[in-house]
């Protein structure tokens, strides 16, 4: 066992040096600030969202629902990953759906399931109930579609 007065044995003595009102010779740790410029001002591009029939949709998707099988619409502003959107777009909610099963998986939550659409283009049939819910966008493999009627 180490007794708590030991314990100031394990401290840096040149910290006792340094002067407290920054005076002093440390100049080289000094915090320098570093403008942060926006990723679109950075030379990438803003995400296009382009019409769900231009969609090469897989032949069949995965999607992530709560317990209950609620669909978990999100922001596009939660989609880090997509890069940086157009202001306008970034308040409609979106859908995200997977081709791949194992991606899907390893985004699922605790309060979560991957469920299976055997059918993607099921969401143009279902495209109104969609918009009537809020949703009006659908993220698929890194791009942004519009359901119709949205």
């Amino acid at each position: 066992m180490l007794a708590i007065d030991d314990a100031d044995d394990f401290g840096d003595d040149a910290d006792t040096d340094a002067e407290p009102d920054g005076d002093g010779d440390g100049d080289e740790d000094a915090f320098v600030p570093v403008p942060v410029l926006p990723l679109a001002a950075a030379g990438q591009e803003l995400v296009e969202c382009r019409p769900l029939e231009q969609a090469s949709l897989p032949a069949s998707a995965y999607m992530l629902v709560d317990k209950t099988v609620e669909l978990e619409a999100r922001p596009l502003k939660d989609f880090p990953e997509l890069g940086p959107l157009p202001p306008e777009e970034e308040e409609h909610r979106a859908l995200q759906m997977f081709a791949n099963p194992r991606h899907a998986k390893q985004l699922c939550g605790r309060s979560q399931r991957v469920i299976k659409i055997p059918d993607p283009w099921l969401l143009h049939r279902t495209a109104r109930y969609l918009v009537a819910q809020g949703i009006t966008r659908l993220v698929l493999e890194g791009s942004v579609y519009s359901l119709p009627g949205s």
